[in-house]
């Protein structure tokens, strides 16, 4: 985890933000200290760069151990969680784990470092005091895997500080195509551009929406598949329909002025780019992964689910909503409810503070 544009930063450092404000210090594990994330943090978190390895994260938990002891450590990110499961197993890590695990991990590819980790993972996740699970899919997952009850994993989907995306989505954004008199309806989505999100299905339902209405499209979000995707753009006829931004620091002002946002992930947790859109009362599309947005979405005025994969069943869904998009305050309110930031916080500091208490350690306050 790093400092740049991603939804596991993104929801660390909204969590360092909740927790300072209830009077907790916090300090943050990054393998990186670059990216505009930084910029958000408050001026009394601690960063600790550890690097990327898993020698060089070994070694920098340590030494965070012996500075910090009695202090909880909240793993947002696969990749320090293994590695905190090991240190915790060999007596490096003497600070309680809490794991937070966002995706079904069965139905993560597994590829790289992922693929040597896969065996010792159920052993290492065991070694943390704490779960979180982001779905009641990806908890009974985790459950099945550690060999505990469902029920010993906190449910937790993610937050949203709707008055800060209200507030970040009524700045001004360059982007002529979401004028107030565009000629076409605009789509937004956003993610990495890798397999996991699905963008060729969305390429595709766009080819067939331009069929019956001119629409454009804005992918905002930087990732390995940029070059495929821009070969599948012109493939498929949508030169001129379709913009690739990049990671932009602020999605909201596209989000809020879009028509519509759709979500065309084959996997997701608890997607924050799906409950940011739904806060700015624009209408959604998503796929009904075995995760996410089908326990998100529990509102019709918030959009329509369509199968993982499916363009000709996408795209019909979109024309839909272009052409009836329903309330956008009823939206708003819904998910202001639902996933409301300050009822999100003070879910995480219950299972923090449960943890602290079972493990016998005496957590840092100010």
């Amino acid at each position: 985890m790093s400092l740049g544009g991603g939804g596991a930063e993104r929801v660390a450092v909204n969590l360092a933000r909740g927790f300072i404000a209830r009077g907790w210090k916090v300090d943050m594990i990054v393998a990186s200290g670059a990216g505009s994330y930084g910029a958000l943090l408050p001026a009394s978190v601690e960063v600790h760069v550890v690097g990327r390895s898993p020698w060089s994260m070994a070694r920098g938990l340590s030494a965070w151990s012996r500075r910090s002891p009695g202090a909880v450590l909240l793993s947002c990110q696969a990749n320090l969680s293994r590695v905190a499961g090991l240190c915790v197993a060999a007596g490096w890590l003497r600070n309680p784990l809490i794991v937070r695990e966002p995706n079904i991990i069965r139905s993560v590819p597994l590829k790289g470092q992922s693929r040597l980790w896969a065996p010792f993972v159920p052993f290492l996740y065991r070694r943390a005091g704490g779960f979180i699970a982001l779905s009641q899919a990806a908890r009974e997952d985790l459950a099945a895997m550690i060999g505990r009850a469902p029920h010993d994993i906190a449910l937790i989907g993610n937050g949203v500080d709707q008055a800060e995306v209200l507030r970040r989505s009524r700045e001004p954004v360059e982007e002529p195509w979401l004028g107030p008199d565009r000629p076409a309806p605009v789509v937004v989505t956003a993610g990495r551009l890798t397999a996991q999100k699905g963008f060729e299905t969305l390429l595709a339902a766009m080819a067939e929406v331009n069929a019956v209405r001119p629409t454009r499209l804005i992918i905002l979000g930087e990732g390995e598949l940029r070059e495929t995707l821009t070969r599948l753009v012109a493939r498929l006829g949508l030169a001129g329909t379709v913009k690739m931004p990049g990671f932009v620091e602020n999605p909201y002002a596209y989000m809020a002025r879009a028509d519509l946002f759709v979500l065309p992930s084959r996997w997701e947790g608890s997607p924050n780019a799906l409950i940011e859109a739904l806060a700015t009362g624009t209408p959604c599309v998503a796929t009904d992964c075995r995760s996410g947005a089908r326990e998100i979405m529990t509102d019709p005025a918030c959009g329509r689910l369509v199968p993982v994969g499916n363009a000709p069943a996408m795209a019909k869904a979109m024309l839909g909503l272009l052409a009836a998009p329903g309330d956008r305050a009823e939206r708003m309110a819904f998910i202001g409810g639902e996933h409301g930031y300050e009822r999100w916080i003070d879910r995480y500091l219950a299972v923090v503070e449960s943890v602290m208490q079972s493990g016998a350690m005496i957590g840092e306050r100010v």
